[in-house]
């Protein structure tokens, strides 16, 4: 287990992430937490094909396996979170 922290700074994220991935040579990420902080690295990983599990968010971005095959979300989306607190 490696961590870094990228202070909740999307930049940083990307900084972090290439070092984990380029540095590192890690097998996968695990539950980056926020939505600007993975939107930040999803192309990245994707395009490495590196698996960004259990990305830490519920925007609907990161429930999209066409696009991003190696993205795996772990909050329910936004917007059926939203129906459960309704009901």
């Amino acid at each position: 287990l490696i961590q870094y922290d990228d202070a909740y700074s999307p930049p940083k994220t990307v900084e972090q992430v290439r070092k984990l991935v380029e540095g590192d040579e890690v097998l996968f990420t695990f539950q980056i937490i926020g939505t600007a902080a993975n939107a930040a690295v999803q192309k990245y990983l994707n395009g490495k094909k590196i698996p960004q599990l259990l990305a830490s968010t519920g925007a609907a971005r990161f429930n999209d396996p066409q696009n991003f095959p190696w993205t795996i979300a772990y909050n329910p989306n936004y917007v059926s979170e939203g129906r459960i607190y309704a009901k």
